[in-house]
């Protein structure tokens, strides 16, 4: 039996088309697509932010308060309300300098009752405790692996400070072995009413000092009285200070005034002071006034011989570093007994002892008020 022989097609049948190939996409399409995936990322944005303004935060307060501990060191509680918001930026609420970043809103974190414990080995007592704790975080800077907040305010906090000899101390941080990917950038630090208490065995040094808040008082922000002993010796006195601490605008100034006594000594301060968390550098005009140039070791820590009475005014400077330290005293004048002087002096920090150095003029001199300086009795 053979197989039938294949057909021809017949001329005028139906045969079937090959299937055509697929068409591209159309603008159309593409543009639907985008939509829909621009529209789930701002679900995804917008259900985020519905979470964080909704959500508990005192749930996390327990992770958080071990996540802080193991990180300082030393034990830290959250006991108030953590609650977070949306807020603009600062600069976009102001009004200048805006661009597009500007105009996403930014966490504003609120914490109440905060309190940070002293590190193991000293007394477990409260180091540092705020009424309430705010800032903005700035979500960009996270991308970067930068933790920049811009301004921290604290209101009431309460502060002390305790060194128990010359390697312990309840300031001094934990330095980790490895670096750490993340930067923490803090621009500026705002106080509003406190209390701040140092106590130093070193130099038997305790003073208290009490800060409230001032409203209209030009580049002052905060005022600070303070008592108590420095170097053995009693103090009290009072000033000014600007209310923001700058970190890291290093060349802005910050406004100080202060007017201290010990005993019969007096000293007045009038300037600015650059870095003031790490005080590297004064430019303030200085006014002493005491019974004895010699009373002035417990403030200065500079050696000078007994004298009559004396008074001093003028311009003091000083460029403060970790391996040495230089103050001028210029254009100042003043006098000593019933002798007037004037002239500059200048102190180096240095090993094994500081040094003194200067030109001083007197136009009415009495020998026996300025003899112990050059060597007589």
């Amino acid at each position: 039996m053979t197989a039938p022989a294949p057909t021809s097609p017949v001329p005028g049948a139906n045969v079937p088309n090959p299937p055509n190939p697929p068409n591209p996409p159309s603008s159309h399409t593409l543009r639907n697509v985008l939509l829909v995936l621009l529209a789930i990322l701002v679900a995804i944005l917008v259900i985020a932010v519905i979470f964080i303004a909704t959500f508990d935060w005192n749930r996390a307060r327990p992770w958080l308060d071990e996540k802080a501990s193991d990180a300082l060191d030393r034990p830290f509680a959250i006991r108030g309300d953590l609650t977070v918001q949306w807020q603009l930026p600062a600069r976009h609420m102001a009004g200048v300098d805006t661009t597009w970043r500007d105009m996403i809103p930014w966490p504003h974190l609120v914490a109440r009752d905060v309190h940070l414990g002293n590190p193991i080995g000293m007394p477990q007592v409260d180091a540092a405790s705020i009424a309430e704790g705010s800032f903005s975080l700035n979500p960009l800077a996270l991308l970067e692996h930068r933790i920049n907040i811009p301004l921290l305010s604290f209101t009431d906090p309460r502060v002390a400070l305790v060194r128990q000899d010359a390697a312990h101390n309840n300031w001094t941080f934990r330095q980790h072995d490895q670096p750490s990917r993340w930067k923490f950038d803090l621009e500026r630090v705002m106080l509003a009413k406190g209390v701040v208490q140092f106590d130093d065995t070193v130099t038997k040094t305790h003073v208290v000092a009490q800060v409230s808040t001032l409203d209209n008082a030009g580049p002052y922000g905060i005022a600070w009285t303070v008592a108590g002993h420095y170097n053995g010796a009693p103090v009290s006195g009072g000033g000014k200070a600007g209310a923001v601490l700058s970190f890291n605008r290093e060349a802005t100034p910050f406004p100080i005034q202060a007017d201290m006594h010990s005993g019969t000594n007096r000293i007045t301060i009038v300037g600015t002071a650059t870095r003031p968390a790490q005080l590297a550098a004064l430019d303030v005009q200085l006014t002493l006034a005491g019974r004895s140039m010699a009373r002035l070791y417990e403030w200065t820590g500079v050696l000078l011989p007994e004298t009559p009475a004396f008074s001093t005014s003028g311009h003091l400077s000083a460029t403060i570093g970790r391996n040495g330290s230089t103050w001028t005293y210029d254009h100042f004048t003043g006098k000593v007994g019933a002798s007037d002087i004037g002239g500059q002096l200048a102190y180096r920090t240095g090993k094994p002892r500081g040094f003194l150095s200067g030109n001083v003029v007197s136009t009415q001199l009495k020998f026996s008020d300025l003899g112990p300086l050059v060597g007589a009795d």
